[in-house]
């Protein structure tokens, strides 16, 4: 089907999740690509958001959409009935754990194509689909440390004759201490994305959420499919003492969202209300949002004290 156009209103859920995901990531069918455009209307749409992985149980959140002047919280839905296909056929029945956010007792596969189709009164169904890439493993790495900058290097194999996507983030390991009723602090530990460079010319931008929520760099195969590629990368370590490299195989609706989204990320919304309407990717039919699938390898690494 040929791409074709909607309006897209500001919705704060999908920064949001965005932000996190991407997951993650905070759409319609494959193939059937919109690119959506900011506006400043309070017209109510289904924004569902969903990054799947073979990994997980598959998890979808819906919301109603929200304008940039609109000072309504987010509404979240949980009167949805969410169908999953596998290959146009029903896997079952998403069950609502609140706060919009549903599950299916099913972990994914690669290679297979899995649709949702959401139905509730007052809105037009919503459709979407996308498939689980090949996974593409970290061959090797190796690393090296000049005072508090890490130099890392990644190498991995593009598979060749089919074009393939990629997102590259770090995350690393750290702590914080909880007292509770004057006892002894306990550590607690977490992770969190972290802020890295990677001036190779492959890569074609770089996702910035901010606080944590998401850091990454998005490219494609274009230039270098079948290739063996090494890339290196620099991670300043502020007290880090591990971290883990993931590279994330994503889908060509995965891909499109993060080039979108790193142009919302640096879009003036205050001059926009003045100007051009902003370009927004989704493959979500009748609503706005993301239903993408990803695999990913990582490598954890430890660093000496």
């Amino acid at each position: 089907m040929k791409p074709k156009l909607a309006k897209f209103k500001k919705n704060t859920q999908i920064y949001l999740r965005m932000k996190y995901l991407l997951i993650v990531l905070t759409i319609l069918t494959y193939g059937c690509e919109k690119n959506t455009t900011i506006t400043f209307q309070d017209d109510v749409s289904l924004v569902i958001n969903s990054f799947f992985i073979p990994d997980s149980n598959l998890r979808v959140n819906i919301s109603e959409s929200l304008s940039m002047t609109s000072n309504r919280d987010v509404s979240f839905r949980n009167d949805m009935l969410v169908n999953i296909y596998e290959n146009n056929h029903l896997l079952g029945v998403m069950k609502n754990v609140e706060n919009g956010n549903y599950t299916l007792d099913f972990k994914p596969k690669a290679g297979e194509k899995y649709s949702i189709q959401t139905q509730v009164k007052g809105f037009e169904d919503c459709f979407a689909e996308d498939i689980i890439p090949p996974l593409v493993k970290i061959l090797k790495y190796d690393t090296s440390q000049i005072e508090n900058k890490l130099i890392a290097n990644i190498e991995f194999k593009d598979p060749d004759n089919m074009r393939n996507y990629y997102l590259l983030e770090f995350r690393v390991k750290k702590f914080h201490y909880l007292s509770i009723n004057g006892n002894k602090p306990d550590t607690t530990f977490y992770t969190e994305s972290s802020s890295f460079t990677c001036d190779d010319p492959l890569i074609e931008g770089e996702l910035n959420a901010g606080d944590g929520f998401f850091y990454g760099f998005y490219f494609s195969d274009e230039k270098i499919d079948g290739k063996t590629i090494r890339l290196p990368c620099e991670l300043y370590l502020n007290q880090i003492k591990s971290f883990n490299i993931y590279l994330k195989s994503i889908s060509y609706n995965y891909y499109m969202y993060a080039k979108s989204y790193e142009k919302f990320l640096n879009t003036d919304l205050e001059m926009a209300m003045f100007s051009e309407p902003l370009p927004m990717y989704s493959n979500i039919s009748n609503g706005f949002g993301i239903f993408a699938g990803y695999q990913q390898d990582s490598v954890s690494i430890t660093l000496a004290d």
